[in-house]
């Protein structure tokens, strides 16, 4: 008769407290990756006035050496980029290269973030406006997704994705 009722204790702790565990994980996936993109905006921006050279973004290839794509969840690449393009070339210095996203996460930008962005030497990016990138899990797009707003002045900041005028994980 203990045994049973220790059993059902157990199982009723698990059918409350798994589902609990399972939404702090995301939570925390989420966030870290969020975290990461806007400490990597930041970097980009300071190495660029640091170095008083270009310094680009871009969404990385498999081998992290050059740009790649949209799929920003793949990871991304720091470098300097003398010429301002956006693309690395022959003997660009990589600066960091963020491993892909774990989980189900999807990162994608608006149109104009779509290859990367730029920053020039005084610290202000090449957007033309400012733009939004959104991340998005396996929850899909609601309170819990994110979106990080990116300035012309080259500003990163997030807000819940509910807060900006996008409705789905991809701008």
């Amino acid at each position: 008769m203990e045994l049973m009722i220790v059993v059902v204790l157990v199982a009723l702790l698990a059918t409350i407290g798994v589902p609990a565990y399972r939404q702090q994980v995301l939570n925390s996936q989420m966030t870290s990756a969020t975290n990461e993109l806007i400490a990597s905006l930041a970097s980009a921006r300071s190495e660029a006035v640091g170095r008083q050279n270009f310094v680009s973004v871009c969404p990385r290839n498999a081998a992290a050496t050059a740009c790649s794509g949209s799929a920003w969840e793949d990871g991304w690449i720091l470098f300097e980029d003398p010429d301002g393009d956006g693309s690395v070339d022959a003997g660009e210095e990589i600066l960091y290269a963020q491993a892909p996203l774990g989980g189900q996460l999807t990162a994608r930008g608006t149109a104009q973030l779509a290859g990367g962005l730029t920053f020039n030497p005084s610290g202000t990016s090449d957007l033309t406006a400012t733009q939004t990138m959104m991340l998005c899990d396996e929850r899909g797009y609601g309170d819990d997704a994110r979106s990080v707003i990116i300035t012309l002045v080259g500003h990163a900041s997030s807000l819940r994705a509910t807060d900006v005028a996008l409705t789905s994980c991809t701008p």
